[in-house]
C-alpha cells in the first residue's frame, strides 16, 4: 500500500491524474541534474576546431543538441517553480518546505515551517497540485 493519499474530491483531480502529477514532481531533482549536465553551468562545449572541411547541412551542432535536450526539462522545472510560487502566495517562508515536500516527499513532521500540519496539507499542498493540474 502506498505511503501517500490521494488528493480527495475537493479539487476534482482523479486519483490517476494525482499520481501522474505526484511522480512528475518527484523527477524535479533529476531534471535539474540533466539541465546542469547539458549546460555545464552555461559553458556549452562544442567540437574542437580541426582542418576538416565543414559540411553544410550536416545537422545540429553539439551545442544545439544539448540545448534541445535540456529545453523540456527547463520548462518542467519552471512550471513546478511557478506553481509553487502561486500556491504559497505571500507566505514565502513555506515555499522551500513545500518544494521539499512535493519533490522529495519529506513529510511535514521533518520540515521546520511556521504553519500547522492541516493547513500545510489541506491548503498549500492540495492547492499546488490543483494549480499544476490546470497548467500541465
Amino acid at each position: 500500500m502506498p505511503s501517500y493519499r490521494d488528493i480527495g474530491k475537493q479539487y476534482d483531480i482523479s486519483p490517476a491524474r494525482y499520481r501522474e502529477l505526484f511522480y512528475f514532481c518527484k523527477q524535479y531533482d533529476e531534471k535539474i541534474e540533466i539541465i546542469k549536465d547539458c549546460h555545464y553551468e552555461y559553458g556549452f562545449q562544442s567540437a574542437a576546431p580541426s582542418d576538416m572541411p565543414v559540411h553544410i547541412g550536416a545537422g545540429e551542432s553539439t551545442v544545439e543538441r544539448r540545448a534541445l535536450k535540456a529545453l523540456p526539462h527547463v520548462q518542467d522545472v519552471e512550471l513546478i517553480d511557478r506553481c509553487l510560487d502561486l500556491a504559497v502566495k505571500e507566505d514565502k517562508g513555506i515555499l522551500e518546505a513545500l518544494r521539499l515536500n512535493v519533490t522529495r516527499g519529506i513529510r511535514w513532521e521533518y520540515l521546520n515551517i511556521p504553519c500547522g500540519r492541516q493547513k500545510f496539507y489541506q491548503v498549500y499542498r492540495k492547492y499546488f497540485f490543483w494549480l499544476l493540474d490546470q497548467r500541465k
